[in-house]
């Protein structure tokens, strides 16, 4: 609606009299504009909103994700830890079955399990059946010889069938024990391979419904054990009622019984709670485990961002609805203004500049509710998402501003600044800006400058670049096929030594205008043609302020154009040509490193915070410098044990490893990797804060905010003093790395203390069973050159070894993974040998580690698990 005033504005300015115009028409354009505001508070609500469900979907998406993954290894791991215990169990059945053949049937197996610990909690009953289904013997005390169990279907089954293998029946209730359990039975073949009887060992089903409840799953999570006949042998939830409750006919039966392993989600058959759900066949045994996360704690967070961002994209459309009605109210009023105006242009103007200011007031608080929202503890995805409802904020408050510009002009507000810059740079970031608009038409977009174009000139940046970008973007719009080309070039100019005169052309080979239609081209809110407003769109505004930009600037904005084949825009302005070198004193800035020392300088960013980040990149940019990002401390350690920097800037507040445990740790690196000289970055500016900051080993401080002149003069200092530096650590003595480099022990110890034992053991015997086959297929893809090959084999040696503690092996792989693309099969080759160098290494340290686990293992046999000790026994 404020475009539409300044229509009906700048009309009254060419025409001598309101009465020329008719009222018919007046009212007409009034009345459509009238809806040009509600329209767009309209469309920026839906834009929130739509931009609020999509994000929630995203959420929900990520979650079911992270769910599945989590459910998958917790499966993993149980199918790991089932297999270890049945595996137990058969070999104390092997155990019990040898004794008892070996003693003739005059075996006491209650005497046996007193004088062999192995009856625990994991299995609390041993018993021998004979060939007619009697109980022979058990350890549970009180029952008489020869109760029959000659019905059971283990019984039946080894009775039937003459071969030696573990069997798992489903859940009964034992006539000896008086408990639900699950019964591991092997066959007793006689001398003559007749059948001779069955040895059993019963587990609770509440063992491993117990165990399961041990691990947190939230509410409503479930761990079960079902056979592949669809039964179920435990369960965590109403274990009671589910126990030898069948799954055939559900629809998650029919899911693992498609594939060794897998995931669903639906509706249990027993309590109706909706999972997510991952399964894994038992390698080896008729068993597969379950593991399901309810939707009640998976989809948690996500409810909780549901409602705290429908409560911020609720306000905001309130906001926007306010300011759309505010915006509407000014509209109606400046129409009935504009009807009643007799005033003059200049009048007029200044109450549109005014209008547009009050209209702003409501916007910018549109603006600063998102940065509240930002600054509100959000994720970075949440953060992503506020961001896209701020920066349509924002783009409305461009629209009015573009407005107030037009109205400065009218009223001769505007004053063209001087200002040395590049001029390349800002044509070349001109057309990059639009080179996605015009890669979506393929179109061609490019640039032309002149080699006598000088590179620095002194005039107004700012708004030679928004009519280059005007211009640019028209010819991008009314172009379908071919280009956009953008000339400069040095046009004759008066004989001044330090005076140029520079030539520009926007030529595309768009629609081309009529010869007509020229003279009405550069008039504000102007179409030539009605059809064109509603195919392309535009208010017609742009080249009107060009138009005026250009004049302001000492030129005159032309074209030349032939309907269907494209138009030419083209000025010329004079400018100085400047004097002053870059990188010395310019209006007052500090003197800056030569070009040489900024490029060479080599800087470290350690910082959390992303806005910060942007902040501070910005801020060395302008002085010339560029540093690597670190997001971590533990992160900035990585970095600086593989680069040398000449400085450090480390924020002190960061999670995980903070600021001042980073410095210490980089302070401990060999030369020269721990000399940097590091600034700490702080918002806290108390004496004991800078204190903790030296002591841990930095030797600058900044306050935050940080300025442009703290960092120059911190950088300035780097910079002249990098050459000592460089000459002193040019060429640096190889250092000699002891065995902490080599291995973490930390890593090493923290997975032992995580895995157990046992869980290490494993963990070492496939390292060093494994890793001597990844080699030789490093050297096979080495030399055939193929580098695919090579990066991921490489790959999984980093993540193996880091994860134990070998990180000089973890390293040179980490080296090759990043660089097998780019290089020859010689240095392939080069690569794959210290890969196998670094493993050897380790592979002394891991028989180490592994003999002293299995020998001190040996040494406290009373410290063992009971599952370890009933391995032991058997």
């Amino acid at each position: 609606m404020l475009l539409d005033t300044v229509v009906r504005a700048s009309a009254d300015q060419d025409h001598s009299s309101l009465e020329t115009r008719s009222s018919p028409a007046r009212f007409g354009l009034g009345r459509v504009g009238a809806w040009a505001g509600p329209i767009l508070g309209l469309s920026a609500i839906v834009l929130i909103w739509f931009s609020s469900y999509y994000f929630i979907a995203y959420e929900e998406r990520e979650a079911r994700q992270s769910a599945f993954r989590n459910a998958t290894n917790l499966a993993s791991a149980f199918e790991e830890q089932l297999i270890r215990t049945i595996r137990s169990i058969d070999q104390t059945l092997l155990y019990v079955r040898e004794k008892y053949v070996g003693s003739s049937g005059d075996f006491d197996i209650s005497l046996w399990t007193q004088n062999n610990p192995v009856i625990t909690g994991l299995y609390f009953q041993v018993s021998v059946v004979d060939k007619d289904g009697r109980l022979l013997t058990s350890n549970i005390s009180g029952p008489s010889p020869g109760i029959d169990l000659h019905d059971r279907e283990h019984f039946r089954i080894h009775a039937s069938r003459n071969v030696d293998e573990l069997f798992i029946s489903k859940p009964v209730f034992g006539r000896v024990s008086k408990k639900m359990s699950i019964q591991f039975t092997r066959r007793i073949s006689l001398a003559d391979g007749s059948f001779g009887g069955v040895v059993v060992m019963s587990m609770s089903t509440d063992y491993l419904a117990d165990f399961y409840r041990s691990i947190d799953l939230g509410e409503g999570g479930v761990v079960a054990l079902v056979g592949t006949d669809g039964i179920v042998r435990a369960r965590t939830q109403q274990a009671d009622d589910t126990v030898g409750q069948s799954l055939l006919q559900s629809g998650l039966f029919a899911a693992f019984m498609r594939a060794e392993y897998g995931i669903y989600e639906g509706a249990s058959k027993f309590d109706g709670v909706d999972r997510l759900i991952a399964y894994r066949k038992i390698r080896d045994y008729p068993l597969v485990v379950l593991v399901g996360l309810s939707h009640a704690t998976v989809f948690a967070e996500v409810r909780e961002i549901t409602a705290d961002l429908g409560i911020a994209a609720l306000l905001i459309s309130l906001g926007l609805a306010a300011m759309t009605v505010l915006l509407w109210r000014y509209q109606q009023a400046l129409m009935r203004a504009r009807d009643a105006a007799e005033a003059g242009t200049r009048a007029r103007m200044e109450f549109l500049a005014m209008m547009s200011h009050e209209i702003r007031t409501p916007m910018n608080g549109v603006v600063g509710m998102s940065e509240v929202l930002m600054d509100a503890g959000l994720t970075s995805q949440q953060q992503g998402f506020v961001r896209t409802l701020r920066d349509s904020a924002t783009h409305l408050l461009h629209l009015i501003n573009d407005v107030l510009d037009f109205s400065k002009l009218e009223a001769g507000r505007v004053e063209v600044e001087r200002l040395g810059f590049d001029l390349h740079d800002l044509v070349t970031c001109s057309v990059g800006i639009l080179g996605p608009a015009a890669a979506e038409k393929n179109l061609r977009l490019e640039i032309d400058i002149a080699p006598n174009v000088p590179r620095r000139i002194v005039g107004d940046p700012a708004r030679l670049r928004q009519v280059l970008f005007n211009l640019i973007g028209n010819g991008v719009k009314f172009t379908e096929k071919g280009g956009v080309t953008v000339s400069v070039g040095v046009a004759p100019a008066p004989a001044q030594p330090d005076l140029v005169r520079l030539a520009f052309a926007v030529r595309d080979t768009g629609i081309g205008i009529s010869k007509a239609g020229i003279p009405r081209l550069f008039k504000e809110f102007t179409q030539l043609d009605p059809s064109i407003a509603r195919r392309f769109g535009g208010t017609g505004l742009g080249l009107a302020i060009c138009r005026r930009l250009v004049a302001l600037m000492g030129g005159t904005l032309g074209v030349d154009s032939e309907e269907g084949k494209g138009s030419t825009f083209h000025f010329a302005i004079d400018c100085r040509i400047d004097t002053v070198v870059p990188g010395a004193s310019i209006d007052g800035e500090l003197p800056r490193p030569h070009a040489g020392d900024r490029r060479d300088t080599r800087i470290l960013l350690v910082e959390d915070n992303e806005a910060n980040r942007q902040v501070f990149i910005a801020l060395i940019g302008r002085l010339g410098y560029s540093a690597d990002v670190a997001a971590t401390g533990a992160e900035a350690l990585a970095i600086c044990s593989q680069r040398l920097y000449d400085i450090i800037f480390m924020d002190v507040m960061m999670p995980g490893m903070d600021g001042l445990a980073a410095t210490r740790a980089i302070r401990k690196l060999p030369p020269p990797f721990c000399s940097a000289r590091i600034v700490a970055l702080t918002a806290n500016v108390l004496a004991t804060d800078r204190k903790a900051c030296l002591a841990a080993g930095m030797d600058d401080f900044m306050a935050k905010p940080v300025t442009r002149a703290d960092l120059a003069a911190r950088l300035d200092w780097v910079a002249g003093d990098r050459r000592l530096r460089d000459t002193e650590f040019e060429a640096p003595e190889p250092v000699a790395v002891d065995e902490p480099v080599v291995f973490d022990k930390g890593i090493f110890n923290d997975l032992r203390d995580a895995i157990g034992v046992d869980g290490i053991t494993a963990v070492l015997q496939v390292f060093l069973a494994e890793t001597p086959g990844r080699l030789s297929a490093l050297r096979r893809g080495a030399r055939q050159g193929v580098g695919d090959a090579v990066r991921i084999e490489a790959h999984t040696i980093k993540s193996t070894a880091a994860s134990i503690g070998f990180m000089r092996l973890s390293n040179v792989a980490a080296a090759l993974e990043r660089d097998a693309a780019s290089l020859s099969r010689s240095a392939l080759r080069m690569k794959v040998e210290g890969i196998a160098a670094a493993f050897e290494t380790a592979a002394v340290l891991a028989r180490a580690r592994l003999g002293g686990i299995l020998q001190q293992a040996n040494a406290e046999p009373n410290q063992t698990t009971g599952m370890d000790h009933a391995r032991q026994a058997v």
